[in-house]
């Protein structure tokens, strides 16, 4: 018989997976300073590469949906307390990022599916949308991380290092999005070099919670109704 907690649990790595290679079909996107006419032949050249990439990036927010709520589900056993606050923050946060972060792949898609046949201007305008929704998905990502590193912190159900580099994640996601919105640095967006590395920073951040997390279920352990 399948251990579907564990399966539930693991759902972490399998969004860094899936994250990471939409991310490596497509690592070098156009910066956002880059013009109209630059934008429309990137997407010309590299469809392809950019509907692969989409097709990753959905799965991954399958898997991300299933572990937020796979870590919801675990704090609550762990506080017993089936009107916490926190569980709730978790799941809906994780919906809200993923909502977000969708609408940015869906913006980027558009214009590769429809690529031979867009408008200049109409291009540009759906890439500025998709950067922009990807820069906004960090707010409630950052609430997410902080939501589980609280849960952690007040419960110890995982090791109380994860909720520390939890909360200095959640610090750097709202940095990047600062620093693209208010300070306007191409090096904060999708695809520039300092959102990179957060991305991958949150990323490590999701791997180890879900190691951790498959590594607390009891081997032979069956998930327990909700």
């Amino acid at each position: 018989m399948l251990d579907w907690e564990r399966w539930a649990s693991a759902t972490g790595i399998g969004f860094v997976v899936a994250a990471a290679l939409g991310f490596l079909i497509v690592p070098d996107p156009p910066s956002v300073d880059e013009g109209s006419e630059f934008v429309l032949n990137f997407f010309s050249v590299n469809d392809s590469d950019v509907l692969w990439q989409s097709f990753f990036y959905g799965l991954a927010s399958v898997f991300l949906l299933w572990f937020a709520g796979t870590l919801a589900g675990a704090l609550r056993r762990a506080e017993n307390d089936q009107a916490g606050r926190l569980p709730a923050i978790i799941v809906s946060s994780a919906a809200a990022a993923t909502a977000l972060f969708l609408l940015g792949v869906i913006a980027w898609g558009a214009i590769a599916s429809g690529v031979e046949v867009m408008d200049q201007g109409v291009a540009y305008g759906l890439y500025q949308l998709g950067n922009y929704a990807f820069v906004i998905t960090d707010f409630p990502a950052a609430v997410f991380v902080w939501a589980v590193s609280l849960g952690i912190a007040r419960t110890v159900f995982l090791p109380t290092s994860v909720a520390w580099v939890g909360g200095v994640v959640g610090l750097l996601l709202l940095v990047n999005a600062g620093g693209r919105l208010l300070a306007d640095e191409s090096t904060f967006a999708a695809g520039g070099t300092t959102g990179t590395i957060i991305f991958i920073f949150f990323m490590f951040w999701v791997l180890v919670t879900s190691i951790f997390l498959v590594q607390r279920v009891p081997a032979g352990r069956r998930m327990p109704e909700s």
